[in-house]
């Protein structure tokens, strides 16, 4: 069984099911995206009950701080002082998330002058489309690519003819027949980053920067697609 633990940090807001507890060592057993795991807790609580902890330590004992005594999306907005609407998309998509994380998208958010809808709807485009981790810099390529149906060659077609509208000659662009889709998207971010500091500001380039770096986050994953916005 996948270890869930391994994708939590310190901090991290995580919804579960008390399903026993072990009053004298001070644990529960806490069903968690029907993974069952043993906690060490600090408050009194109830079988079967649902709450929001927050996490005090992963190691070398997981660590639980109960902080809203419900399952509500609502109370723990209050709690936090943040959108519901965003905890509600980091919720469903059982995504764990930091204050930190929640404050630093919402000045993204006002940043890049987007809409709590497009905050939101970029959100669950990190998790189900690209498969990548939920961060401002993932967001701000998502925005960039848009919701375009792109593909690795369309891509590669179009730093193909940036480059030659820049009079730049790189031979490694053409996709080689033996290569996986996997492999030249690897080689066209390797490729792209060598000119991501002097065309900063060129419109077109960041697009075709963001296309292959988020193909590049998702390689890291490695987890499959199942969903479009």
């Amino acid at each position: 069984m996948h270890d869930m633990t391994s994708q939590w940090a310190v901090n991290q807001y995580i919804v579960g099911t008390v399903t026993m507890l072990y009053p004298k060592e001070k644990l529960a057993a806490i069903t968690i995206q029907h993974q069952r795991l043993v906690a060490s807790l600090d408050a009194s609580l109830e079988v079967d009950k649902r709450y929001w902890f927050r996490i005090k330590h992963v190691t070398p004992v997981l660590t639980l701080q109960m902080v809203v005594p419900s399952d509500s999306i609502s109370v723990l907005s209050d709690y936090l002082k943040v959108n519901k609407e965003l905890l509600t998309v980091f919720h469903y998509t059982h995504t764990p998330f930091t204050q930190q994380l929640l404050d630093e998208l919402e000045s993204l958010r006002k940043k890049e002058r987007r809409t709590r809808k497009q905050l939101c709807e970029a959100v669950v485009a990190c998790k189900r489309h690209w498969s990548v981790s939920v961060t401002p810099e993932h967001l701000k390529w998502i925005w960039l690519v848009g919701n375009q149906t792109l593909n690795v060659q369309t891509m590669t077609n179009k730093l193909q003819q940036w480059l030659k509208q820049q009079n730049i000659f790189e031979k490694s662009v053409n996709k080689d027949g033996n290569r996986s889709d996997e492999q030249q998207s690897g080689a066209m971010f390797q490729l792209v980053k060598r000119y991501q500091n002097d065309y900063a500001n060129d419109p077109s380039f960041q697009i075709i920067y963001a296309y292959f770096a988020l193909k590049n986050e998702q390689k890291k994953h490695r987890r499959p697609i199942d969903i479009k916005l």
